[in-house]
């Protein structure tokens, strides 16, 4: 493997893992989104749903353009993240 490729490689296990770790936490900043009716409260869910749908779209369609290894490693270090994050909102409840 060529320096490049691994540098690449890593550049999208970060970028995955950074997007698994702050998506969770947009997730739970549109939850607790409580001033204004249930209507506006809905509006802000689900555009907040729709944008890290078309961020997280727009990610992946850069990464496999790339490579379709770094598609794959751009997955793995999203659910990475995730998991990372799932884990310390287990620790604080």
């Amino acid at each position: 493997m060529e320096l490049k490729t691994v540098g690449w490689a890593l550049f999208w296990l970060m970028i995955g893992g950074a997007a698994g770790y702050f998506f969770l936490i947009l997730i739970d900043l549109s939850t607790r989104f409580k001033s204004g009716t249930t209507e506006i409260r809905w509006v802000s869910f689900v555009l907040g749903w729709v944008l890290r749908l078309l961020v997280l779209g727009v990610l992946m369609l850069l990464a496999v353009r790339s490579n379709a290894l770094y598609g794959v490693i751009f997955v793995l270090g999203f659910t990475v993240g995730n998991q990372v994050q799932v884990r310390n909102y287990q620790r604080k409840a």
